[in-house]
């Protein structure tokens, strides 16, 4: 009980203290100036942008799913091995 007094002492000012403003502004700021665009260089970048976007696929990350024969399973490294134990009449 001791120090749950102070604690929420502490809690309370940090709390008061983060809601207080730290300045005001005399004058509100003035909008940014405004920019001259290039028309034709902002189209430029949009068609090379496009052709990134849907230029040719290479070549797939993922694989198809691999089918072992009959005794077989796939193991963690990818290869199809004889199942041990396990024998086919």
């Amino acid at each position: 009980m001791k120090f749950v007094v102070p604690l929420f002492v502490v809690v309370l000012l940090a709390c008061v203290a983060y809601g207080l403003p730290v300045g005001n502004e005399d004058e509100p700021e003035a909008p940014p100036a405004s920019v001259d665009v290039d028309v034709a260089k902002v189209a430029a970048l949009a068609k090379e942008l496009a052709d990134l976007i849907d230029g040719p696929q290479k070549a797939s990350v993922i694989d198809g799913p691999k089918v072992c024969p009959d005794g077989q399973k796939l193991d963690q490294q990818g290869k199809c091995r004889p199942v041990v134990g396990w024998s086919v009449f």
